[in-house]
């Protein structure tokens, strides 16, 4: 429904910049690709073109034109019915249930990940080794020795040498956690308070206090794992937030937080939480938007969307033409990713019956592909940015839909979300709810 809603969006006739970034330059490349490969495969056709005289040549060049504008006419006026087809509207039965379950997949390793982050992170921020060291670390001052040998025993023992003292398991384990740490991979806390408890029992029988070498290694060793204890504490937390962040901006609001279920073999998933998914990728980036005005201020988006966009165009011009960009620069991969579909589709069949040009056909049925993934990826990214530009419009200009219905403001939260929950019973299902109105004074 939204998506039928955002066509809105964009008027070929109003907006010809955003046509011609949204319908004519990709109506445009894929005329002249068709073009160029007909020429080739037809030499019969290049040869009438050449013999041509010039009215012939004007009627036939005016020709080209006019299809090539009725083409980008099309795209533009179907261009919600093409975000809708890759949205998995129009998928049949069979594919919905395969296309939506690889979603589940997709936000259950998101939520696996978040998880396992937050419990990684929770252990790390109760352990209580640090502390450990520091009072081994003060005991090991008032010690008179130092057992570990020098730089150069060190370097043999450790690296070709089967020895299990604890300053030698101590040593190479703190060895893996820097490196680890280095190349920005992530640090497991049962590991760190391992090589903490082989460190604690070295500096408990020896000094890390004496100006010797050995000593500053001990202190070089406690100063590494501070410093990936530290790392992993930001690692961590940075996980969850990028998580966080990917599955607010790629799946709908409440996935995953409706009561234990079952779904197919996956005994985590909640039937009520698997419904709320879209078959597509892009489908799930389009239900962010829905999701977010219910979840948030409990603003049905389908039901306000025409009268919020009215707001918006007459609050904030500028902020109105970001959002037409966007929906321009969407609506162009949009119509790539088609036009590489029927294109490759076309041609890699139209190559391989002429039989004459094997190298065009390898060329066409071996680039199409990456084209239509890539152009795919491109039209999900832009549906991103597009979206979020929708949810910023809900945040900041949902009040002016207020005043502009001549509705009073709510003074909280809650009272915001019965408002809501009013207007959208009597604008959109017809409920006669009561409901004062504030007019402005002449």
């Amino acid at each position: 429904m939204l998506t039928a809603l955002l066509t809105s969006l964009q008027g070929a006739v109003a907006q010809p910049r955003r046509f011609v970034i949204a319908s004519l330059l990709p109506a445009s490349v894929f005329s002249l690709m068709s073009v160029w490969l007909a020429l080739i495969h037809r030499p019969a056709v290049s040869s009438a073109i050449d013999h041509l005289t010039g009215t012939a040549t004007a009627i036939w060049s005016a020709i080209a034109v006019a299809s090539v504008l009725v083409i980008a006419l099309m795209l533009s006026a179907f261009s919600g019915t093409l975000l809708q087809a890759l949205e998995g509207d129009y998928l049949p039965t069979a594919l919905r249930a395969i296309f939506h379950r690889c979603q589940w997949e997709r936000w259950s390793r998101l939520d696996d990940k978040f998880t396992a982050s937050s419990l990684a992170l929770g252990a790390l921020q109760k352990a209580d080794w640090p502390l450990g060291l520091a009072a081994a670390d003060e005991e090991s001052a008032t010690r008179a020795t130092c057992e570990i040998p020098g730089s150069a025993a060190r370097f043999w023992i450790t690296t070709f040498r089967r020895d299990k003292r604890a300053w030698v398991k101590a040593s190479r384990l703190c060895r893996r956690l820097v490196l680890r740490s280095t190349l920005g991979l992530s640090i497991d806390p049962e590991q760190l308070a391992a090589a903490a408890g082989l460190l604690r029992e070295v500096l408990l029988n020896n000094s890390a206090a004496l100006p010797t070498e050995p000593s500053r290694f001990l202190q070089s060793l406690h100063s590494q794992l501070l410093d990936c204890f530290s790392y992993a504490l930001n690692q961590y937390e940075h996980t969850r937030i990028v998580v966080a962040n990917a599955q607010q901006f790629n799946f709908p609001a409440g996935v995953g937080v409706t009561a234990p279920g079952r779904v197919g073999s996956s005994p985590k998933a909640s039937v009520t939480a698997y419904r709320l998914l879209a078959p597509t990728k892009m489908g799930n980036i389009g239900r962010t938007v829905q999701s977010y005005g219910m979840t948030r201020y409990s603003l049905d988006v389908d039901v306000f969307w025409s009268r919020l966009q009215q707001v918006v165009q007459a609050s904030a011009a500028d902020f109105y033409a970001t959002i037409q960009d966007a929906k321009a620069q969407l609506d162009c991969f949009v119509a790539f990713w088609w036009l590489t579909l029927i294109f490759t589709a076309g041609w890699s069949v139209t190559l391989l019956i002429g039989g004459s040009h094997p190298r065009y056909f390898l060329a066409v049925s071996l680039a199409g592909p990456f084209l239509v993934v890539g152009f795919y990826r491109l039209a999900a990214n832009s549906y991103r940015v597009f979206a979020d530009l929708l949810r910023s419009a809900i945040d900041i200009y949902r009040f002016n839909l207020l005043k502009a219905l001549h509705v009073s403001l709510p003074s909280g939260s809650e009272e915001e979300s019965d408002l809501w929950n009013v207007l959208a019973n009597r604008a959109g299902f017809g409920r006669s709810l009561p409901q004062r109105y504030v007019h402005p004074q002449p």
